[in-house]
């Protein structure tokens, strides 16, 4: 009699259908179907699932969004909410790059590829010029100690190139410093901004 009992009450291998499983959580069908491509429903074949692995990892489910700050359960629209979620996380992102830009701290790919390759290659033409520019000071220097102070100040005449680096040169055309070295925006980039955040 105990064993038949207990045969009765194993729910493990219970298989049942969309339909009763949301009808036994309180649920919508669809929201079954979502949470089962989630991974918190455990689907058996088309249509079927495991009601005991079902039920149970629906309330862990629900267990942690009760602990999570902030999170609603609705059972309409999921994958609205989280679309909406992370396009309000993205809004957020352009919104403090944008911030970052307009305070120096960030530079468009472009601008810098600008003034680096401008840097370089005038760093280039100065030692591309160094043996044209030094070899006939070298040629009447008859100490080695002269020759090496030649060629240094030169070689540190080319590097210097690289050393003049401001962030106002970075800034590109969309952002400029006023007379007191204030940074101005200009139209193009708060439009875009706004336009981006207020979307």
């Amino acid at each position: 009699m105990a064993e038949k009992l207990e045969k009765e009450t194993d729910v493990s291998m219970l298989i049942c259908s969309a339909g009763v499983l949301a009808d036994m959580l309180g649920i919508k069908q669809t929201t079954v179907r979502h949470l089962a491509s989630s991974g918190v429903m455990v689907r058996v074949s088309s249509g079927r699932y495991k009601l005991r692995d079902c039920v149970h990892n629906y309330v862990m489910q629900l267990r942690i969004q009760a602990k999570t700050p902030g999170s609603t359960q609705s059972d309409d629209k999921p994958e609205l909410r989280d679309m909406q979620a992370k396009h309000e996380a993205v809004k957020l992102q352009m919104s403090e790059m944008q911030l970052k830009l307009m305070q120096g701290k960030l530079h468009k790919s472009e601008d810098v590829e600008q003034v680096m390759t401008n840097m370089l290659a005038s760093m280039r033409a100065k030692l591309l010029s160094l043996p044209s520019r030094v070899a006939p000071r070298i040629a009447d220097a008859s100490d080695p100690t002269e020759v090496m102070t030649i060629l240094q100040a030169d070689i540190y005449d080319a590097l210097h190139e690289l050393a003049e680096y401001t962030p106002e040169m970075f800034y590109g055309d969309d952002l400029m410093l006023d007379d007191d070295g204030n940074l101005i925006v200009t139209e193009d980039v708060v439009s875009e901004s706004d336009t981006e955040v207020s979307g």
